[in-house]
């Protein structure tokens, strides 16, 4: 290294005397073609930095003994780092980012310039503490554009006076360029006629423009604009908050009164008199709260927990909470509470409230009345995430206080309303209305408050309408709709066409007067209980003149179901008691399948469970579960068909309902029919020298074969004209003759009989 330095040295002491000699003749040397001088080894020409102690500034890894270097090294669209505090006048003529961090960059000129100048491009600025100062005594600026941009994300922006002690501008535009302030702290140290240009545009030549989202002005209010310009700096949804001590902040708007506008809900609340309306325009976070009367619009905004476990207290006051996606959410972890009223009342229409569990995970409450307040609540969605004893505290009220609920509409999530308090007791629920339970979610339950008995939604769950008869639902239900019950009902004794809907008695009971009869096509009845007046069936399915077609029963209590002139229909975790009545009856030319997810249970008293009438058949596809004393099928022309599980189960749990049927196999593999055993009676005729055997058969199949056989040969008997089946000219011998008759469905014999003829 060394020795390096001295040839160096020797090169350099060697062009110096040729310079001076060159010199006494007039003439000159220039810097050969990539040769360095010893006093510029240190830096090359691009300003690369050989060593770490002296960089400046950086571009990736790559690092520069100034920022000016860098800058003018960089390429659009890279990122200049800057590593040290340094003088430095920088010139941004493309696309660039510059990382202040936390160091400062401050004027090297001692004449009238700029710390960083744009010319063109767009020069975003980052920084933590860093920043930029502009230096004092001469006609400085920090930061200018003149026909560029400049978007300022956090930093310290600051100038001292002039050579008179006078204003200088910290962010100038001369020209056309735009400067966007997002964040960072502006100062300028001198005002000009009582006003510091910390923010300033040219006069005349100047028509670029400010916008400011963040930061904080000492002595200025971005709100007040230009001076010359006047206006306003501060963009649309921000708002300039006066900090008390000469300095200004640009925060967004977080709520309005009327046209002014507040970066709290907190300080709209305070600023608001009584009868005002406060809209909330964003979401926030903190506490609020409120002691006189207003109304407070939440509209799609969120007012989260802050700092304390209660976000929104009203302790006097009536307050008016509107809201449509928006509300209150209160934290976790604590003893949270979304809203605590005191004396104070409240109404609230729509919205979101939630509250999550406590430090144990136990649960808090949502809404919370902690003195004589009144809480009434028209709509919106109500939640505790956790239970305390298995009870969600989403409305409570404290145990020694007076307060009231009035609920007339909204949901609750794993919390009925009408149970009322945990200790209290009572129904919050107004007179008049009625709640709606949801239990479609395998996780929770819902209940909804509604004006009437019935509602009405579309196939997607918006809500049509609130219906106190089912005449009304029925008719208001679109195509695919659903109509919901919320309270026990009795249908008249009319015709309700469900076609395109379905009806969901939500565990609720549907009382059917007599001659009460549901009909349709794509419909369906699903969710509750199903009863009928005076003993008589409780649903009732297609009537005469109305076509019924793929008809879905589902999921309840059913005493007794009819089904004539309808077809396709299918009972899917339906249970049926029927003690007066078959449990299931098909009318002529009805098809019928108990299938779908869940099982079906069938109970029944004298009469049967299941009784097809002519050209009817029932089908079981699954498993069925069946209590009582009744046939287990009546045949009244119809046919019942059940799969080999249904077959299966039937045979194990219930052989003695089953006892006196056959299974006989179909042509559809996997099937089987349901045939009552034939029952064989005889009658000994015409004794003397020939006997003739007399034979009854209960023909209970579709397609019955009778055959006698004596020995090894068996004879198919022909029916007679009176009904009767003969075993014709027996002559009686000295021995016993047996004759064994048997009686066959198809290829399966499903009764057979030994009948001997004494001999003599």
């Amino acid at each position: 290294m060394l020795k390096n330095k001295i040839k160096t040295f020797s090169v350099l002491a060697l062009v110096s005397v040729l310079a001076i000699s060159l010199s006494l003749f007039g003439l000159s040397l220039d810097k050969p073609r990539g040769f360095v001088f010893a006093a510029e080894a240190e830096t090359s020409s691009s300003g690369e930095s050989t060593t770490e102690e002296t960089a400046v500034a950086k571009i990736g890894e790559k690092t520069y003994s100034s920022l000016s270097a860098a800058v003018e090294a960089a390429e659009a669209g890279d990122t200049v780092t800057l590593v040290a505090d340094t003088e430095d006048n920088v010139v941004v003529s493309k696309d660039l980012t510059i990382d202040l961090g936390d160091y400062t960059v401050s004027n090297a000129s001692k004449g009238d310039s700029e710390v960083i100048k744009v010319t063109s491009g767009t020069l975003v600025l980052n920084a933590n503490k860093g920043g930029v100062y502009g230096g004092s005594g001469a006609n400085y600026v920090a930061i200018c554009t003149i026909s560029g941009s400049i978007v300022i994300n956090g930093g310290n922006y600051s100038i001292g006076g002039d050579k008179n002690g006078l204003a200088n501008p910290t962010v100038y535009i001369y020209g056309s360029g735009n400067v966007t302030i997002n964040g960072g702290t502006f100062s300028s140290e001198k005002p000009y006629n009582g006003r510091y240009y910390v923010l300033n545009i040219l006069n005349k030549k100047g028509n670029g423009t400010f916008v400011v989202t963040g930061g904080t002005f000492i002595n200025c209010n971005p709100a007040d604009g230009d001076d010359n310009l006047h206006g306003n700096f501060v963009a649309e949804g921000y708002v300039s908050v006066d900090n008390g001590d000469e300095s200004y902040t640009v925060k967004k708007v977080i709520a309005k009164v009327g046209e002014n506008s507040y970066a709290s809900l907190a300080e709209a609340v305070a600023a608001a008199k009584d009868g005002d309306t406060v809209t909330l325009v964003a979401d926030t976070a903190e506490n609020v709260t409120i002691n006189k009367s207003l109304k407070l619009d939440l509209g799609d905004y969120t007012l989260y927990s802050g700092a304390k476990d209660v976000v929104l207290t009203v302790k006097s006051g009536n307050v008016v909470i509107n809201a449509d996606k928006g509300g209150v959410r209160g934290g976790s972890g604590s003893n949270n509470v979304a809203i605590m009223v005191t004396e104070g009342n409240i109404t609230i229409n729509g919205g979101n409230y939630y509250v999550g569990g406590d430090a144990n995970g136990d649960g808090n409450s949502t809404i919370y009345i902690a003195g004589s307040g009144n809480v009434t609540i028209t709509g919106g969605n109500f939640e505790t995430e956790k239970a305390w004893e298995k009870f969600y505290y989403v409305l409570n009220i404290q145990n020694d206080k007076t307060g009231t609920f009035v609920v007339t509409g909204g949901t609750f999530k794993n919390y009925n309303p009408a149970v009322g308090d945990d200790n209290k007791g009572g129904n919050f629920v107004a007179e008049g209305y009625n709640v709606l339970e949801d239990t479609t979610s395998p996780d929770y339950t819902k209940y909804e408050v509604i004006n009437g008995v019935f509602k009405v939604t579309k196939v997607g769950g918006e809500k049509v309408g609130y219906y106190n008869t089912l005449e009304e639902a029925i008719e208001a239900a679109p195509e695919k709709g659903y109509i919901y019950l919320a309270n026990d009902y009795t249908a008249s004794a009319s015709v309700y066409d469900l076609s395109g809907k379905v009806l969901r008695l939500n565990n609720y009971t549907l009382t059917c007067s007599e001659g009460t009869s549901f009909v349709g096509e794509n419909a369906g009845i699903t969710w509750g209980n199903v009863v009928g007046e005076n003993g008589s069936y409780a649903l009732i399915i297609g009537k005469e003149d109305y076509k019924t077609d793929n008809f879905k029963i589902s999921v309840g209590n059913y005493c007794g179901i009819k089904i004539q002139n309808a077809t396709n229909v299918t009972l899917d975790g339906c249970n049926i008691e029927a003690p007066a009545e078959y449990a299931l009856s098909l009318g002529e030319n009805v098809t019928v399948v108990v299938g779908g997810y869940n099982t079906s249970s069938f109970k029944t008293g004298a009469k049967g469970f299941f009784a097809c009438e002519k050209g009817s058949k029932l089908t079981i596809e699954n498993n069925v579960f069946l209590t009582g004393d009744g046939k287990f099928f009546v045949n009244l022309g119809g046919e019942l068909v059940v799969s080999a599980d249904a077959k299966k189960l039937l045979e194990e749990k219930f052989a003695e309902v089953v006892a006196n049927y056959v299974f006989v196999t179909t042509e559809t593999e996997g099937y089987y029919s349901v045939i009552e055993k034939s029952t064989l009676k005889e009658y000994l005729v015409n004794l003397g020298t020939s006997i003739t055997l007399k034979v009854s058969v209960n023909e209970v199949g579709k397609n019955v074969k009778v055959t006698y056989a004596y020995g090894d040969d068996e004879v198919e008997i022909v029916k007679h004209t009176d009904g009767f089946y003969y075993i014709e000219n027996i002559t009686p011998q000295i021995i016993d003759r047996v004759y064994t008759v048997k009686v066959y469905e198809g290829e399966t014999v499903v009764d057979s009989k030994e009948l001997s003829v004494l001999g003599y």
